[in-house]
């Protein structure tokens, strides 16, 4: 039998834990924030290397209705594969619940920042590989180019019409925005908003379908 996979639960509100505090402190951190009815942790990671994603496991493991999200990943230090293995062990018992964000970073953070578009075309296609859904993962975009990236997914990954269609609006949005309404110091924030909006309730994208697991 084929089952879609579940919306993932993550409101508009969520609790950002910061990394500079330890494992054990955040997971309390994250079993208050439910309590409170917090939707989503989000889990900061800075460059570190977390390709287990130990700590997300842990707190989903201690917790029953919050969705744990990784905020973000950092594709340098975080082997593709590696984490595409540890996504499939988590998703085992926790696929409705855990969702994967990854990000290229600051350049001033890896001295080994070269080819950013380049680097995070390949780590999704690694990740495509690996077994990890478009519909689990949200990917951080800095600059131009990663932002037209993100517009593809907002129109469907899987989809060349959607893919087309997305990066046209956020375009058109940008531009507009730009212009007539925000000013262009605030112009990319306003497309951005526009992409994580659509994405909230529409995982896949605008044109994209939703996977399904055999179980």
């Amino acid at each position: 039998m084929s089952l879609a996979h579940r919306s993932l639960r993550l409101g508009r509100i969520g609790a950002w834990l910061n990394p500079g505090y330890g494992d054990d402190a955040r997971t309390g951190f994250a079993i208050q924030a439910e309590s409170l009815g917090y939707p989503t942790a989000w889990l900061g990671f800075g460059r570190a290397p977390v390709s287990d994603l130990a700590l997300a496991e842990r707190i989903l493991d201690a917790t029953s209705a919050i969705t744990v999200a990784t905020g973000i990943v950092n594709m340098w230090t975080n082997d593709a594969a590696d984490v595409a293995a540890s996504y499939r062990r988590i998703a085992a018992r926790h696929s409705d619940r855990f969702l994967l964000g990854i990000g290229i970073g600051h350049p001033e953070s890896v001295t080994a920042y070269r080819q950013p578009h380049t680097t995070m075309v390949n780590y999704l296609d690694q990740l495509d590989a690996g077994g990890v859904p478009p519909d689990r993962r949200i990917l951080a975009a800095l600059g131009p180019r990663a932002l037209r990236l993100a517009a593809a997914l907002l129109g469907g990954i899987d989809s060349p019409l959607g893919a087309v269609i997305g990066g046209f609006t956020v375009g058109v949005l940008e531009n507009l925005a730009g212009a007539y309404v925000v000013g262009t110091e605030l112009k990319l924030a306003t497309a951005l908003a526009l992409i994580v909006g659509v994405l909230l309730f529409r995982p896949t994208g605008l044109f994209g379908q939703p996977s399904a697991e055999r179980v």
